[in-house]
């Protein structure tokens, strides 16, 4: 008995290579848009997200800057939703 041929492994690398840039453009993207969202929200979205008159410390701003950058299409659609509110 023969084992079954194995058909020839398919050596095409642009492929992959053109979905590892996809891939790194769309992170690249997505870090740069959530920097700009970030610095501008706690610049000066933070207080008009809050709802009421509160002035945050610059070391609360601080704290909120690494999440703002993480989640912000979250931080972008409350921001919006509360500028609306006003």
């Amino acid at each position: 008995m023969q084992a079954a041929a194995i058909p020839a492994k398919i050596d095409d690398h642009r492929t992959g290579r053109v979905v590892n840039l996809i891939l790194a453009s769309l992170f690249v993207l997505w870090c740069i848009v959530g920097l700009v969202v970030a610095g501008a929200f706690v610049a000066r979205g933070a207080d008009v997200a809050l709802g009421e008159p509160a002035s945050l410390t610059q070391g609360a701003r601080l704290l909120l800057l690494p999440g703002a950058f993480l989640l912000w299409p979250l931080v972008l659609w409350r921001w919006r939703r509360a500028e609306r509110t006003l």
